[in-house]
């Protein structure tokens, strides 16, 4: 029963492995040499990111904006396009359009504007 088990484990694992790895590890090791300085998009991928997240305010998601669903959405309808296609469905194209530009325009106040500009970079 052994027997077969180390036979079965040497196709996954063959004899060697491990050592091998060690030798892939000082190749490439030897094969470093120096850093290059970072390019610009090294910078853009790997700055730290910090500050409000606005897009969760201005793309709507059920879960996050439960009342901006009309009642006709069910819970997979969680998506902004959904919402969209119901109160279009229940109140028009027009009304909706006046709907999601006063929430898109109203959403953040000035007063919210001033607080982020003024206040809360430094915290």
């Amino acid at each position: 029963m052994m027997h077969k088990i180390k036979h079965s484990l040497s196709k996954v694992f063959p004899h060697g492995h491990h050592h091998d790895h060690h030798n892939n590890l000082q190749i490439q090791q030897k094969n470093v040499t120096t850093l290059n300085p970072p390019t610009p998009l090294d910078i853009l991928r790997y700055r730290y990111q910090y500050g409000a997240n606005l897009g969760s305010i201005y793309v709507l998601e059920k879960w996050l904006f439960n009342s901006a669903f009309p009642a006709s959405c069910t819970d997979e309808q969680t998506s902004e396009l959904e919402a969209v296609k119901a109160w279009i469905g229940e109140i028009g194209v027009d009304a909706t359009r006046t709907k999601f530009e006063a929430r898109w325009r109203d959403v953040i106040g000035i007063l919210d504007w001033n607080w982020m500009v003024n206040k809360a970079h430094g915290l």
